[in-house]
């Protein structure tokens, strides 16, 4: 089962200061059957997809933001798996130099695929807000 959340450990990394600008964060892919939520804490490969042209990819650079409550973090634009077929029920982002460390995860509410077609991941820009 998938949960959409901001980790539990992912939080403290945010506020002990660990997660910088500069790390290198990447999404992986998952099945319905992987157990990830906010107890998770690194990256699983149990449940991680398998398919033809998957692999694990870059999310880019954070996007900061705040309003007069919250300020948020996140990405922006799009991950995409051209040629691919792919079955996935979800998503963890995580950050390469912290052992892996899963920050979000994100159900996407059922089961999406692809057949040597595009698989595509819309980034969303206020993932996690303190």
């Amino acid at each position: 089962m998938l949960k959409t959340c901001a980790t539990v450990r992912g939080k403290r990394a945010f506020l002990q200061g660990l997660v910088e600008k500069s790390s290198t964060f990447k999404i992986a892919l998952y099945t319905e059957e992987a157990e990830l939520g906010a107890s998770t804490v690194l990256l699983p490969k149990a449940g991680e997809v398998v398919g033809q042209n998957y692999e694990r990819k870059s999310v880019g650079s954070p996007v900061y933001s705040e309003d007069d409550e919250f300020a948020y973090f996140g990405f922006s634009g799009t991950v995409e798996w051209k040629n691919s077929s792919i079955s996935a029920r979800g998503a963890a982002i995580y950050v390469e130099e912290l052992s892996k460390l899963v920050l979000f995860v994100v159900d996407f509410g059922k089961l999406v695929s692809s057949t040597n077609d595009s698989f595509k991941v819309e980034l969303v820009e206020k993932m996690f807000r303190i």
